[in-house]
């Protein structure tokens, strides 16, 4: 089997619901092995990452975040706010921050390979801690990816999250064999988004649904590649017991006498 990853962002709350939160111990329970967070877009947070970074803590799941990218705001400023979001929140990332190619408004001012490679290069600039990956579709890739092999090059060297759906609907695992994947940029595949159809609920998020995701090996080879995720032992809280006064009890108990101590 492959080991099951969730991406979420804001989507996945009912701001209607304040008291009712993402519950990542039924997300755990629920068979994922890991949670892609979206740090946020353009110029602005998504609103719900410092909420599920700090809830996520201990949970026992990899944790990993991306950014959409948008063409209509500088590379180097959404490299800027990305990563001061990311130290804001104290977010060491398990997993990679994968760029999230797919914005298709290509009359916008910074849309193009050029603008995707300056992101990037800011990012690494700004922290040499965070491990970056390319998230794209097969046809917007071929449509606008760089025209030589040795720009194709650079993006290659970055583990690769495809989106393609083939099925209407997410089912089981078994169905998702291989996704097309574009071969002049990538030998394979690490992390493959099959669906946006997953079942929220059960997965612990408010949503009815939720995107699906697969890791390209097995959970020891996930585990081998990014670590194993830290499980918190639950906190018991301490119930202050009141100073009472002991006294000594003699009960009869047919021809038996029991002697014990009751704090009252």
């Amino acid at each position: 089997m492959r080991p099951l990853i969730l991406d979420i962002s804001f989507y996945q709350d009912n701001p209607d619901t304040p008291s009712i939160i993402v519950d990542f111990d039924k997300m755990k329970e629920s068979g994922v092995s890991g949670v892609i967070f979206r740090v946020g877009q353009a110029t602005w947070e998504d609103k719900k990452f410092g909420e599920y970074w700090k809830n996520s803590e201990g949970k026992g799941l990899l944790r990993g975040a991306y950014w959409y990218y948008d063409n209509n705001f500088s590379p180097e400023v959404q490299a800027e706010l990305c990563v001061s979001i990311l130290r804001k929140y104290n977010a060491k990332l398990d997993m990679p921050l994968y760029a999230d190619f797919e914005d298709r408004r290509d009359s916008l001012s910074f849309m193009g390979w050029e603008k995707w490679y300056r992101f990037i290069e800011r990012i690494k600039l700004l922290s040499s801690e965070i491990n970056i990956g390319v998230y794209s579709g097969y046809y917007y890739w071929m449509e606008y990816c760089p025209k030589t092999q040795p720009q194709r090059d650079y993006f290659g060297k970055y583990p690769f999250w495809i989106a393609q759906y083939p099925y209407e609907s997410h089912v089981s695992e078994e169905l998702y064999k291989q996704p097309k994947i574009p071969t002049n940029t990538w030998d394979d595949w690490t992390i493959w988004q099959v669906s946006d159809r997953g079942n929220g609920r059960f997965h612990g998020v408010e949503s009815s649904r939720v995107d699906i995701n697969y890791f390209n090996g097995t959970l020891d080879e996930l585990y081998s590649k990014y670590g194993k995720p830290e499980i918190s032992e639950p906190e018991i809280p301490e119930i202050p017991i009141p100073e009472k006064e002991l006294r000594s009890l003699i009960i009869n108990y047919g021809n038996k006498k029991i002697s014990y101590e009751e704090r009252l």
